[in-house]
């Protein structure tokens, strides 16, 4: 929430939209394989997903240049990125785009502080609240049709 910047790195594997879950496993599996490959020192990120992804960023060694952790990439995405640790190669994870593989090179902090951030943090607490108090009150409520 204080607008934390990562610059990342991705390998992506596209499936079609009528590919199932057979196919959903190669991909994950290849992408573990090519995974193995950079961690022992093989192959560096960058020539792999020259080599591999399917993604546009793919000519350029997959860099996806700077991104906060709202609005640019979708959730899972920005999650799992987040999540590294600098120069950690994360295992394959599933967007609708596709099976991914990240790493983040850079980190640049963020400049807000609780103040420029209170009204949002005020907002999700009072939604998660609200979504708390209406799931018990329809797990307590009866339900009766007037016909």
């Amino acid at each position: 929430m204080d607008g934390t910047e990562v610059r990342a790195s991705q390998i992506v594997k596209t499936l079609g939209a009528d590919d199932g879950a057979d196919q959903a496993r190669k991909v994950k599996a290849e992408l573990q394989r090519i995974r193995k490959t950079i961690m022992d020192g093989k192959q560096t990120f960058a020539e792999a997903a020259k080599m591999h992804s399917e993604a546009p960023s793919a000519k350029d060694g997959g860099d996806l240049g700077f991104f906060s952790y709202r609005g640019k990439m979708p959730v899972a995405f920005s999650k799992s990125v987040f999540l590294l640790k600098k120069g950690e190669v994360s295992e394959p994870f599933r967007t609708k785009f596709g099976f991914h593989i990240i790493t983040w090179k850079e980190r640049r902090p963020g400049q807000l502080s609780l103040e420029d951030v209170r009204e949002i943090v005020r907002l999700r607490i009072a939604e998660q609240l609200r979504q708390e108090l209406v799931s018990k009150l329809r797990k307590q409520a009866t339900i009766k049709w007037n016909n």
